[in-house]
């Protein structure tokens, strides 16, 4: 695939805030991939050749509002091929596996086809990224998919989120696949609240261990979930963790003790702002120890955590604030007990988020996420590879930014074309849930009128769930039977409307 040369250029970035006499000095690179409008990367993972595969979602190519979007790069973060996926209207893609046969398998979700509004996207593909099969699972609300694992006999297990069954308001999607795809069993698990599943690992293909977040146990708001189902989909132990506030996991990785990593965020003392929580458990996920969030004046959200072979922690976040431009790509390096060793932020004048981070096959690691500082476009995917896994504070920088010319370019989307909005029921009686899927995570509030253009609602803040996911519920309360119309904006722009009628 043809590729525009590459930018490169070396400079020496020092910490501003952290001071280190006779520190060590490495060179952090910095690779971006994409085109003139949004890309991003949810998950990067290394290959059977020593390489990487990136994924995640794409406004610049393809022929919907956005696109599964996959990135091949070799050892040195040089671009191979890139593809997508998907259909006319919305996809995204989160998490990505390479396959015993070197292929890949990426899962996200589409409303360009399936049974309803949403569905979940599997997609299989060879070494190549070309197509072999692709599949959707759900019923007739939302459906997503969130985190894969390929399975002893080839076949693939995954989480993530339903409205179509279960017994809540949201519950755990739970789906496991033979190797073609083909649904082998499906489960929907969870409480009379909000249950999502966001990371999931395989142990010998007996038990799949996943976490995420739940309103339906635990104290407080909404509590971080640990789940361990059998190989039937029989639920063995379930754990919480949290406490008067709102506490969610993005994250699970085998520690190399048999225990777990788990990272997500929680919120601070400071009202409304979240910091990012790492906890460490045993096989059971009974809790060794949890590193909890600081009071700090920004949201800093831990998305992905792994342990090093030198026993280390290396983990990523995404931080509004705290480092460079707006937002920032925060790294952390920790021993084995969670105490830091180095904690740097990386970004350029404007905004930066991290999502995921993975080891090389020479002791290098990677994180990896989106920037809108560097790059081809608006966003671009992102990622910042250390020679080894020693993280220090001091660092000569790197940038290669490779811009991918040969996929068809879609059109620049304004913003109310990527809003998945749904309500249900409409009409309404009592009451109605109003959800809302975007690119990223974003305040939206809404207003209502009536027919005569009179606000009878007017400021209703969304709240934000996992994976870019915005949801209200709204009270009938004093409202007179009757036609309304509806209005959503972010930061006071208008981006989507729609009619309801209330019985």
């Amino acid at each position: 695939m043809k590729i525009l040369s590459g930018i490169s250029f070396l400079f020496l970035l020092t910490c501003s805030t952290f001071v280190y006499a006779q520190a060590p000095v490495d060179t952090a690179y910095i690779y971006t991939y994409g085109g003139k409008a949004n890309d991003g990367c949810n998950q990067i993972r290394r290959t059977a050749d020593k390489g990487f595969i990136l994924l995640g979602t794409t406004s610049s190519f393809g022929s919907g509002n956005t696109s599964m979007y996959a990135v091949k790069t070799d050892s040195a973060c040089r671009f191979q091929w890139s593809n997508v996926f998907g259909g006319m209207q919305n996809q995204a893609g989160y998490s990505v596996v390479p396959t015993s046969d070197k292929g890949y398998a990426f899962l996200g979700y589409t409303n360009s086809f399936g049974h309803g509004g949403y569905d979940a996207y599997l997609v299989k593909t060879d070494a190549h990224g070309n197509i072999r099969w692709e599949k959707t699972y759900g019923g007739s609300d939302w459906d997503f998919g969130y985190s894969l694992q390929q399975t002893q006999d080839s076949g693939f297990i995954f989480c993530g989120l339903t409205f179509s069954s279960g017994s809540g308001n949201g519950d755990v999607f739970l789906v496991r696949t033979d190797k073609n795809g083909d649904t082998l069993w499906t489960r929907s698990l969870g409480g009379s609240g909000y249950d999502a599943g966001n990371s999931l690992v395989v142990q010998g293909d007996t038990l799949y261990t996943l976490v995420g977040a739940t309103t339906s146990l635990g104290k407080g708001d909404t509590n971080i979930l640990f789940m361990q189902v059998d190989s039937h989909g029989i639920v063995k132990n379930t754990k919480t963790f949290g406490c008067s506030h709102n506490s969610v996991a993005y994250s699970i990785a085998p520690a190399l003790d048999g225990g777990y990593l788990i990272n997500g965020s929680m919120d601070t003392l400071t009202p409304g702002i979240r910091g990012p929580v790492l906890l460490k458990t045993d096989a059971k996920g009974n809790l060794n120890w949890m590193l909890p969030p600081n009071s700090t004046p920004y949201q800093d959200i831990g998305k992905d955590a792994i342990q090093a072979p030198d026993y280390t922690l290396l983990c990523v976040s995404a931080a509004n604030g705290g480092g460079y431009g707006s937002s920032s790509m925060h790294i952390t390096h920790l021993d084995s007990a969670g105490n830091y060793l180095a904690w740097p932020s990386f970004g350029g004048n404007n905004d930066q988020y991290g999502h995921s981070v993975t080891m090389g096959a020479h002791g290098n690691v990677l994180f990896a996420g989106e920037s809108s500082s560097y790059g081809a476009g608006n966003y671009d995917m992102y990622v910042v590879r250390f020679s080894n896994d020693s993280i220090v504070q001091n660092y000569f920088l790197s940038i290669t930014s490779y811009a991918d010319t040969t996929l068809p370019a879609a059109g620049i989307n304004e913003h109310e074309q990527t809003l998945g909005i749904n309500v249900y029921p409409n009409p309404m009686s009592s009451g109605a849930e109003i959800r809302i899927q975007s690119e990223r995570a974003d305040r939206f509030t809404l207003n209502l009128f009536d027919v005569k253009g009179k606000c009878v609602r007017e400021h209703l803040l969304f709240r934000s769930m996992d994976h870019n996911l915005s949801v209200l519920h709204l009270d009938r309360g004093n409202l007179p039977a009757g036609s309304y119309l509806y209005e959503i904006e972010d930061a006071g722009k208008r981006v989507g409307g729609g009619k309801l009628i209330v019985e």
